[in-house]
């Protein structure tokens, strides 16, 4: 079978995923937190270029929590230098890493010795999955995308190319590599961390605890570096108000609700498509030819789950990461044969019928309008005030209603970040019912509509 067979799914996956709208580039930026982040990460100067991999998220300007992600300031540093406040430029980033996402998952699944074509569809599940639409739509959520990439970039690493499963010895090369891919990892999003127990458990395998801890020290050194840089950067371990390590005994919680959108099916139905799935993942173990293959994306899988639940929040994006891993659990389990085949049969069609969901994007163009026509008329506004004045704008509409998935438009603290973003004099937005009083040297904004 060519060698092409893998990227070639995955790319043709990317293909229908864009039919779908689902890789769309849209006419407005989506997510509360899109401006804070573009007026945090731009850089006009090398001073300021530098200070990227010392600054909090957002600068502080994040309201519910503090974290230290430097890889995505860099990019978005680097495209509004580019381009300025394009959504196309952002959009066009946010697919691109979504496809390099699945392509090296399925890399990552030839390598732990899936068939090609399983692979393929590996990457094709990660990218067509209607629970990438809460990633791939907001470039806030990039760190989603990201953290798959380089995982699966940093396990590729450690993997030979020609024999399936087990890992290379550790060349100079190999050494750098696996160094800037799992900092990479790290420095995307906390999750990231999770590069050094995958790599652990890989070298372990194959050589046990002694040369896995000489094989994974340039991961450790990666990820200890990430730590020590967060700690002083956030002057703590920084997160949201409610993250705390008692938060894992909710973790059944968390993998209720992220299976529940990944398989698009709930309460005992929910229950029941998730039995198969556990089966060949303990099949899977059980297996001496698949362990590997198995067992590390079933570490991943678990770990994703464990840290979603320490972080004490639900979100509907926190599901993409368990695309990954749960999708080369299924890519293990396509070499078993005999009587086992009819469950990993039953592991496809559970997987896969989510897929043949529609998108929901039939109405972002009017979205996209909408937003850009608030946009026009609160830049008018803001840029047309003297500081001191108070100023009313109207249509002003935090979430666009659309069936399936919020999409999350403009807040008050995002508006500020824009109004310093076009040049306007300092501002302040309020709701309404905050009844804002004129501040000296300062444009107040009165955002009026409905709020939704």
């Amino acid at each position: 079978m060519s060698r092409l067979t893998a990227p070639a799914i995955v790319l043709l996956g990317a293909a229908i995923s864009a039919l779908l709208g689902r890789l769309t580039i849209p006419d407005a930026l989506y997510g509360w937190d899109a401006y804070p982040l573009i007026a945090a990460a731009r850089f006009e100067s090398i001073g300021a270029f530098f200070g990227t991999f010392t600054e909090e998220l957002m600068d502080g300007r994040y309201p519910d929590g503090s974290f230290y992600r430097p890889v995505l300031h860099l990019m978005l540093g680097l495209e509004y230098a580019i381009s300025g406040l394009e959504p196309s430029t952002f959009g066009i980033v946010d697919a691109a890493v979504a496809v390099l996402a699945a392509l090296f998952v399925a890399l990552c699944a030839t390598r732990l010795g899936a068939p090609r074509i399983a692979a393929g569809l590996a990457g094709a599940f990660v990218l067509l999955n209607p629970a990438a639409d809460h990633v791939t739509w907001f470039m806030p959520r990039r760190p989603e995308s990201l953290v798959v990439l380089f995982t699966s970039a940093t396990l590729c690493a450690q993997l030979r190319p020609d024999e399936a499963g087990r890992p290379g010895k550790p060349h100079r090369s190999r050494i750098a590599l696996s160094f800037l891919l799992a900092l990479l990892a790290s420095s995307s999003k906390e999750t990231g961390i999770l590069v050094l127990p995958l790599v652990l458990l890989l070298h372990a395998l194959e050589r046990g605890a002694k040369g896995a801890l000489r094989a994974s020290a340039p991961v450790a050194a990666a990820v200890l570096l990430f730590v020590a840089v967060r700690t002083a950067v956030l002057g703590g371990l920084g997160g949201h108000p409610e993250s705390s390590l008692t938060n894992v005994a909710d973790v059944f919680s968390h993998v209720r609700s992220q299976f529940a959108l990944v398989l698009g099916l709930s309460g005992a139905t929910l229950a029941l498509a998730t039995v198969p799935i556990a089966l060949a993942a303990a099949f899977g173990v059980a297996r001496k030819d698949t362990r590997v293959a198995t067992l590390v994306p079933l570490v991943w899988l678990l770990g994703n789950l464990a840290l979603s639940a320490v972080s004490g929040v639900q979100r509907p994006w926190y599901a993409y990461q368990i695309l990954a891993p749960v999708a080369l659990i299924a890519a293990a389990g396509s070499t078993v044969r005999g009587p086992r085949l009819a469950l990993h049969l039953a592991v496809g069609v559970v997987l896969f019928l989510p897929l043949a969901r529609s998108s929901v994007a039939s109405n972002r163009s009017a979205i996209d309008q909408s937003a850009h026509r608030f946009l026009v008329s609160f830049a008018d506004a803001t840029l047309a005030a003297r500081p001191g004045n108070m100023i009313v704008v109207e249509g002003f509409s935090t979430i666009a209603s659309s069936p399936r998935i919020n999409l999350f438009l403009h807040a008050p603290y995002s508006l500020e970040a824009y109004a310093e973003l076009i040049g306007a004099p300092p501002t302040q937005c309020a709701l309404p019912h905050e009844r804002p009083t004129p501040t000296r040297g300062v444009v107040t904004v009165v955002l009026s509509g409905d709020g939704s």
